[in-house]
């Protein structure tokens, strides 16, 4: 392929794919090694007839001592060809322990290029992700044991990202890179063939090339066959979800097990994915396998942590998802006649004339407010050792006894509150009043009691 050949088929590409618009505002991100700059100047090529607005983004890792070199390099080659660029920095000390610096550097560059895109308020970031990268992300991911998910691939365009040169090969850059006596910065890294990605370059994909050189396009096929897969089993988790999910008063998700539990393993995983909002990342296989082996042999009681800090517990009704934030304390002194903020929810208590027993609704009780009302009311969270008199009984019971005899998940006994008049509980909030405050027939003073939700929706 000559120069004017790669030129013309990734104009081509551009008017076909449609991932960057004439006009727009292009934030090309340019390190400075041979892939880089062979997108700054296919791009400097087209720039007037697409009419680009350019901005270059260069990202300093301040991982090898000659990066400053980089940077210089990036800044000089700029200035020749009268591109305006931004550069920004790394800081290696905050990479957290246990973190590969490639997964470091990675999301860290995406988050430079994309306030560099706000900074200057442009339309899109391009990198210079070629094919041949795309076959080393396939087959790293595939050693890793990934899903579909993971086959379909380096994105041509996520987000505000587009990654254009994906149709092309290493080898046509390279014969661009040369017939133009385009100057380049080499990292030498790149043959140290103890990094995985650099052994699966060398070893794997080059050799593989002369005996395919059609490698590219079919992975490029590959790649196109799992994103529809993907779609299939994303529409049928749409299709079912509405069934399956419930969300209650506390903002806890409920799995319907009877309907759950009949569904492929695949289908089971993506709707659990699509409730904490991890649907569009490729799961690592520990966390697949982890995942699927739990739903199918999880004993009641038992609990799986997923990422971003949620729990799946396996209830014996329902699987229980709720996000682990930390736990606030819950103290608010309450008044008769009067509605209380307490955070998430309020407390309302209204004199009444008749007694009318709330119909299936938990969160109202209705008491004898005369033995109560000129005491301390405050709703807290129960701790262990505190005790009630339960409707209906004489004697007291532990709170935790009680918890387990209701059948209250550990979710929920984590998050219950009560009703204290000085210092006694007299409900049990959204389960059972106290035998010291029921209705009886010598109650002048009526009161109800309840709680309302906020944020209904």
């Amino acid at each position: 392929m000559n120069s004017y050949d790669l030129i013309t088929k990734f104009r081509n590409h551009l008017d076909k794919a449609g991932l960057i618009q004439s006009g727009q505002h292009v934030v090309v991100a340019v390190s400075g090694g041979m892939d880089s700059m062979c997108l700054l100047f296919l791009v400097n090529e087209l720039k007037d007839e697409f009419g680009f607005q350019i901005t270059v983004g260069h990202i300093n890792h301040q991982l090898r001592t000659d990066s400053k070199r980089d940077e210089a390099f990036v800044k000089m080659t700029c200035a020749k060809i009268g591109f305006p660029i931004i550069t920004k920095k790394l800081n290696p000390s905050t990479r957290a322990k246990g973190e590969s610096w490639e997964a470091w550097a990675r999301i860290r560059r995406y988050q430079k290029l994309e306030a560099i895109r706000k900074e200057v308020q442009a339309d899109v970031i391009i990198t210079a992700h070629h094919g041949n990268d795309q076959i080393e992300t396939i087959l790293m991911r595939m050693g890793e044991g990934s899903g579909i998910r993971g086959l379909q691939g380096i994105h041509e365009k996520f987000g505000f990202v587009v990654r254009p040169l994906l149709p092309f090969s290493r080898r046509d850059i390279t014969s661009f890179i040369e017939k133009n006596n385009i100057q380049f910065i080499e990292d030498k890294t790149n043959r140290d063939r103890t990094i995985p990605r650099n052994a699966i370059r060398h070893e794997i994909v080059r050799p593989w090339e002369k005996l395919n050189p059609n490698l590219i396009p079919a992975f490029e096929k590959m790649c196109e066959f799992s994103r529809e897969s993907d779609e299939v089993v994303t529409f049928a988790c749409k299709e079912v979800y509405e069934k399956v999910v419930r969300k209650d008063f506390e903002g806890i998700i409920h799995l319907n097990k009877m309907i759950f539990n009949g569904l492929p393993i695949l289908l089971r995983v993506n709707i659990i994915q699509k409730i904490i909002g991890d649907e569009k990342r490729s799961w690592r296989r520990h966390q697949w396998e982890g995942l699927k082996h739990f739903l199918v042999h999880a004993k009641t009681g038992q609990k799986f942590l997923l990422p971003m800090k949620w729990i799946l517990l396996n209830d014996r009704q329902s699987l229980i998802l709720k996000q682990n934030q930390k736990k606030q304390k819950l103290s608010h002194n309450v008044h008769p006649a009067d509605i209380t903020d307490c955070g998430d929810f309020y407390f309302k208590w209204e004199w009444v004339q008749d007694y009318c027993s709330p119909n299936n609704t938990p969160w109202k009780e209705v008491v004898d407010g005369n033995e109560i009302k000129n005491q301390n009311l405050v709703i807290r969270s129960w701790v262990p050792g505190d005790t009630f008199i339960p409707l209906g009984m004489n004697g007291h019971k532990k709170i935790s006894d009680f918890l387990i005899d209701e059948k209250i998940d550990r979710f929920y006994k984590d998050n219950q509150f009560v009703l204290t008049a000085n210092d006694e509980i007299i409900w049990v909030c959204g389960h059972r009043i106290s035998n010291q405050v029921k209705v009886t027939s010598k109650t002048t003073d009526l009161a109800e009691i309840s709680i309302i939700q906020k944020n209904t929706k």
